[in-house]
């Protein structure tokens, strides 16, 4: 090796104080930080000295550090009612300052650093307008200062100049009582004008549409202030402990199926050695080893995981160094992990972590898929954005990406998304619970032979058809706004499950037959209905998630392309037929055409330049 080799790998290796000994299983590149351990670190350091000098810092490093730590609750993390009473504040008032900060947004409302430095000054400003706060006088007259400030940050200065013109002129042609009452108003006016220039340097309407009203609605400030009066007396009202019950461990809502060895068929050979030649081969900007990560094991992740990357560009027909997305993406093994987890994409930092021994277990694909949709969502950006996002979302892409692009995600988001499955309404009938069915109800009932999915197929049609004619003849007023739609939709769903109730307890009347759960059709795709249920029947959650239905699609079809071409790999992909968590029957063969489309775009458009 030359002197010069000699130079460029000392460069390149990172090695912790731990890795010294380590012939393979040592950090080399960029070192990629962001980690919890240093995201914590840079957190506490900011929260110790939290200045504008120390956010533009933060913002020249990273802007996605910067949003991740301009949040509500990093930002106002030292209060707490514990602090308020050894403050001696009330404690109706501490329960109301408490509501005031529940109000508040939990992040900037835009993504930019002008939008988070305001939310900074805003969040601040409150802090020091509250910090004397300790008594119901001192909160009212902190509100109506609060209230004056957000009226201000309204006007304008020549709005105010125009009063006090107003007022001028009213002054030259009065006397006695009169006079005295427009001099008033001048001193106000005056007043406002001095105010105004504080206000603009501050806004503090930056900190949301709830904050805001909270102050300028007094029948709302009223309520909340009278219903706290009610509820909190003394601070035993407030800190007095709940019994806690028995905690009990939740067990996963579904695992992944592992063969008993991993297997790889087909495929280029990889001859990666160290961890330097991860950055030579696929450009990845740095790599990092666990400290627990032996020689051994990081000789297997380098192995696997290599071969693992040439696998998927060959079936994304791409150059192997744009598996690190130009760069961008550093990996870790064994060197970021949380719990359980298999494996993590972070984007804040841009790292994929596989975990030192579960890593192996057929991964990668799907948080290279995370760290693709963060990647596309940036380029649609320009990156400038600080905030991740993912453009599986599709309503939050730029437009860095054409509309061919576009096209092709917003199919494959709907193609996952829509189509007619089966959801069920809890039987919540008791003992002695009473329903009175029309005729017509019980008509349904006998000419659908007591099927009470074919009934509640019919009946929701029914009131489908009523909301359509409703929306209808709103439209010929004007139409309806999205708060009124909201309202509209969930009494479609409460009428829905109402009549569900009464059609269960007629079955049961009719039958003896107490059924524990009502079917009724949703037009959802069997694959979205059935993450709903692995998130306990919330909608995206987690499972049900944009993102993370594009991961396991991505990680489908990345086994299913492999398969096509008599290829495996076990480390890259594998267990994507379970039914329970990925797409199965005529909805894959739907969904997998349209990432084909989606990713044809991808690498002729993007991964290609």
């Amino acid at each position: 090796m030359s002197q010069l080799q000699m130079v460029i790998e000392e460069d390149k290796e990172i090695r912790s104080e731990q890795q010294m000994t380590k012939k393979i299983a040592y950090d080399v590149g960029q070192k990629i930080g962001g980690s919890r351990k240093d995201l914590a670190a840079l957190r506490k350091e900011f929260q110790q000295n939290p200045t504008l000098d120390g956010l533009k810092e933060i913002e020249e490093q990273s802007a996605s550090v910067a949003a991740e730590l301009l949040t509500k609750s990093q930002l106002l993390s030292e209060f707490s009612l514990e602090d308020e009473k050894q403050k001696s504040v009330e404690p109706a008032v501490a329960r109301i300052k408490q509501l005031i900060i529940q109000r508040i947004e939990k992040i900037p409302g835009e993504d930019s650093p002008q939008a988070r430095k305001q939310f900074f000054q805003a969040i601040r400003e409150y802090q020091r307008l509250m910090k004397r706060v300790k008594t119901m006088d001192d909160l009212l007259s902190t509100i109506k200062v609060i209230s004056e400030r957000l009226y201000l940050e309204e006007l304008s200065y020549d709005s105010i100049e125009r009063r006090i013109m107003r007022c001028a002129n009213k002054l030259d042609n009065l006397k006695g009582k009169q006079r005295n009452q427009w001099l008033y108003r001048l001193r106000e006016y005056k007043t406002q004008l001095g105010m105004k220039k504080e206000a603009e340097e501050t806004p503090l309407r930056v900190l949301g549409d709830k904050f805001c009203s909270f102050f300028s609605n007094q029948k709302s400030c009223k309520t909340t202030i009278n219903n706290t009066l009610q509820k909190v007396s003394c601070w035993d009202d407030l800190l007095q402990q709940k019994k806690k019950g028995k905690t009990t461990t939740r067990k996963p809502v579904w695992e992944r199926d592992f063969p008993e060895r991993l297997d790889r068929k087909g495929g280029r050979f990889a001859s990666i050695e160290r961890p330097e030649d991860l950055i030579n081969v696929f450009n990845f900007r740095g790599v990092e080893f666990g400290n627990y990560v032996d020689d051994q094991k990081g000789k297997e992740h380098l192995q696997r995981s290599s071969e693992a990357m040439m696998d998927l560009a060959d079936v994304l027909g791409v150059d192997d160094k744009v598996i690190s997305l130009f760069g961008r993406l550093g990996i870790g093994y064994g060197a970021r992990g949380r719990g359980k987890a298999l494996g993590h994409y972070e984007p804040v930092a841009k790292v994929i972590n596989l975990t030192k021994e579960r890593g192996v277990m057929g991964i990668f694909a799907h948080e290279f898929a995370h760290a693709l949709d963060h990647y596309l969502y940036d380029l649609s950006h320009y990156f400038e954005r600080g905030r991740p996002g993912h453009v599986s979302t599709f309503e939050s892409i730029g437009n860095g990406l054409n509309e061919s692009f576009r096209s092709a995600i917003k199919d494959l988001m709907e193609t996952m998304t829509e189509g007619s499955s089966v959801d069920y309404f809890e039987n919540s009938n008791k003992d002695g619970d009473r329903w009175s069915l029309p005729n017509r109800m019980k008509t349904l009932y006998e000419l659908k032979n007591g099927d009470l999915y074919s009934i509640m197929e019919v009946t929701k049609e029914d009131l489908e058809e009523q909301l359509e004619n409703k929306l209808k003849l709103s439209s010929l007023y004007g139409g309806v706004s999205e708060t009124e739609q909201e309202k509209l939709d969930k009494k479609f769903k409460r009428d829905l499950k109402k009549k569900a109730q009464a059609f269960a307890w007629y079955h049961e009347k009719q039958t003896g037959e107490r059924v524990e759960k009502i079917p009724y059709p949703v037009n959802r795709s069997s694959f979205l209905q059935n993450a709903i249920q692995l998130d306990r029947g919330k909608i995206g959650k987690y499972w049900s998630s944009p993102e993370e239905l594009f991961a396991r699609s991505f990680e489908a079809w990345t086994e299913y392309t492999l398969k096509e071409r008599n290829r495996k790999n076990d480390y890259l992909v594998t267990g994507t037929t379970n039914p329970i968590a990925f797409p199965v029957g005529e909805e894959r063969d739907r969904i997998f055409k349209c990432m084909s489309r989606l990713m044809n775009r991808i690498t002729e458009d993007i991964l290609s330049h």
